[in-house]
């Protein structure tokens, strides 16, 4: 049989998550968590990890002033912007909107050699952007996927309006504080 025992530091936060027989002498899968002096975690050591686990490597992440990631690499150091070491990097200059909304990502695309992913909000009639995510572009490597976006219309006020799903849609009202008030729609399959 096995059990999970969990390990928490002064401020309650996990520190070490263990799966193991339950006399505890064979370890299955383990996570080892270090914070820095901020309580941030700066570390994830996997253990098994690659290659007994393909795809499964550690985590070390590296933050800005205001305590946002800006990167997540297999190893500590400088941020990767590409190769084998990276993760996720905000590569941006500077990587976030006045907001703190994300501006684009380097990340590794599946089947493809690029990692560039543009993130596009949405934005209001009058040219305001909102934190509402619009597109993400793919527009790097060999194959390109091109611009995913969001099958949603907005408000004037950013909130979604209208989803369109597979052979029908379904639309939301609002009342006068942004309130859902009512859910509506059709589908082959009858009202949603």
């Amino acid at each position: 049989m096995l059990r999970t025992r969990i390990a928490r530091n002064l401020a309650y936060r996990q520190t070490l998550n263990v799966v193991e027989k339950t006399d505890g002498t064979n370890v299955q899968s383990s996570v080892t968590l270090t914070e820095d002096d901020k309580g941030r975690i700066t570390a994830r050591d996997y253990y098994p990890s690659d290659p007994t686990i393909a795809g499964r490597r550690d985590s070390f992440y590296t933050y800005d002033l205001q305590d946002r990631v800006l990167c997540e690499a297999t190893a500590s150091g400088a941020c990767p912007t590409s190769g084998g070491t990276l993760k996720n990097n905000h590569n941006s200059s500077p990587p976030f909107k006045a907001a703190g909304d994300w501006k684009s990502l380097l990340r590794p695309i599946p089947g493809s050699t690029g990692f560039t992913h543009t993130i596009g909000l949405y934005t209001t009639l009058t040219g305001v952007p909102t934190h509402a995510l619009r597109t993400v572009d793919q527009n790097s490597g060999s194959p390109t996927y091109g611009t995913t976006t969001e099958l949603c219309t907005r408000s004037t006020f950013g909130s979604r309006a209208t989803d369109f799903i597979a052979n029908g849609f379904y639309s939301r009202h609002y009342d006068d504080v942004l309130r859902v008030t009512r859910l509506g729609g059709y589908s082959v399959h009858g009202c949603l």
